[in-house]
């Protein structure tokens, strides 16, 4: 039967696959992304009824058309609301399935370009982060777990655009039209991350002068993002492990459990399976997170977009400090080209930034502030004007370390125009101690 209908679909100019079991149709679904799937209700191992219901759990949008050798009315209304577009009933006429196969496609191209069209996904994330290979192999991941309710890790050096390729995600799936709700959780204090994913009920502790709904109750319905989730304490990887697998919250306080229906995306800018080994994220918490994972290229690794998101960021400058500068003279694209991005697109965007303000007709090298690759060199950085009279090689060392630590605080913190939580994550540190050597060093 499925040999026949395969080569019907040929005779008609369509692409068929066979498959002869639920459990491989349901991995052909992910890999092949079919535009309409037929079913036998009568098949071995798993039914076409349960089939169907797994099927559009993983991809809503897909039109699936059921197959029956009973007409009857009863089977006719069962595949209905179990989610089919159509039944054919057996024996039937090859030109009415062909008819029905075409209804369905056209229905299922409606239903994508209201969630979020594969073209579209593809589109978008290549005007907003280049034409290069690595994001078109980005839009294809996005494309495939996009519809899915997939747990997503998203991992790449900071600046990478993980915030970005999670809103995609989100925009492009049946969620769309709820709520996309984002947390930093390196910048909140451990103590206040609970109250902040789950809520509090009121007089929950001093000052809880009302109920407070949390993140995962903003998120209903939708997605919840959560940035550098390994930041979160290993008291709080526990908690969030259970909602992930109840699906229930307790907002502290509270004694009731709120279901919570949320798709949740997660973003690291460091190899989460490395640092399971040293114990500062929970292993089962991985895997539960990590159904799918996208790795996000550096700037470095994907050259052939720097000059596509340099031009796109000289047009949004020249905007929005009211110029008109033309454009890159031929060294400052070769300067461009040249230099390893340590901070990826978000330095990118702030040297053309910077260089728009200083131009007047087009940007030169001379306008291309880059910090020099060469200058890691401690002896570079290391207080000249230190005496070393009267001090011990301990002291000394002392000394010269926390003049170290005061360049490169402040220097990053330039670098994330004084976003505190963003220089703990590039420094690797938690904001609590940020927050402490500022103000041992009176850096403000």
């Amino acid at each position: 039967m499925c040999q026949m209908l395969c080569y019907l679909m040929k005779t008609h100019e369509h692409k068929a696959t066979a498959v002869y079991n639920g459990f491989t149709a349901l991995e052909k679904i992910n890999s092949d992304w079919p535009d309409v799937m037929l079913v036998d209700v009568q098949m071995p191992e798993m039914t076409g009824i349960e089939l169907l219901k797994r099927a559009l759990q993983q991809r809503p949008e897909l039109p699936v058309i059921m197959i029956t050798g009973h007409a009857g009315i009863a089977d006719a209304v069962a595949v209905m609301r179990a989610g089919a577009v159509d039944y054919i009933s057996k024996p039937f006429n090859h030109e009415h399935v062909i008819r029905v196969i075409r209804c369905a496609l056209e229905q299922g191209k409606q239903t994508v370009v209201k969630t979020g069209s594969a073209m579209e996904v593809e589109t978008q994330l290549h005007q907003l982060m280049g034409p290069s290979q690595a994001i078109e192999h980005l839009a294809a991941d996005v494309r495939r777990v996009a519809q899915t309710n997939f747990t997503v890790v998203l991992q790449g050096e900071t600046g990478t655009g993980k915030s970005l390729l999670a809103r995609t995600i989100h925009e492009a799936s049946p969620r769309a039209k709820n709520p996309f709700v984002a947390l930093d959780c390196g910048a909140i204090p451990e103590s206040l991350l609970e109250s902040e994913l789950f809520g509090y009920e009121k007089g929950a502790f001093t000052g809880a002068t009302r109920r407070k709904a949390g993140q995962f109750e903003l998120a209903q319905g939708g997605t919840l993002f959560l940035d550098e989730v390994a930041n979160l304490s290993l008291s709080s990887q526990m908690k969030l492990l259970c909602v992930l697998q109840d699906k229930v919250i307790f907002p502290v306080g509270g004694t009731s459990a709120i279901p919570v229906d949320v798709r949740l995306l997660a973003a690291s800018n460091q190899d989460l399976r490395a640092i399971i080994g040293n114990g500062a994220f929970r292993e089962d918490l991985y895997y539960r997170l990590n159904e799918f994972a996208i790795n996000l290229p550096a700037l470095r690794e994907r050259s052939d977009d720097i000059l596509f998101l340099a031009e796109s960021f000289r047009k949004a400058s020249n905007q929005e400090l009211k110029k008109t500068v033309t454009g890159f003279s031929k060294g400052a694209c070769c300067q461009l080209q040249a230099y390893d991005w340590p901070g990826n697109v978000r330095q990118l965007r702030t040297v053309v930034r910077r260089a728009v303000l200083l131009a007047e007709e087009m940007i030169t090298e001379q306008h291309i502030q880059l910090d020099s690759q060469n200058d890691n060199d401690i002896s570079q950085v290391i207080d000249k004007t230190l005496s070393y009279q009267g001090l011990s090689l301990k002291d000394i060392v002392k000394k010269h370390t926390a003049c170290v630590e005061r360049q490169v605080l402040t220097e990053v913190l330039a670098f994330t125009n004084g976003n505190k939580a963003e220089a703990a994550r590039l420094l690797q540190v938690d904001y609590k101690t940020i927050h402490t050597k500022l103000k041992r060093y009176g850096i403000a």
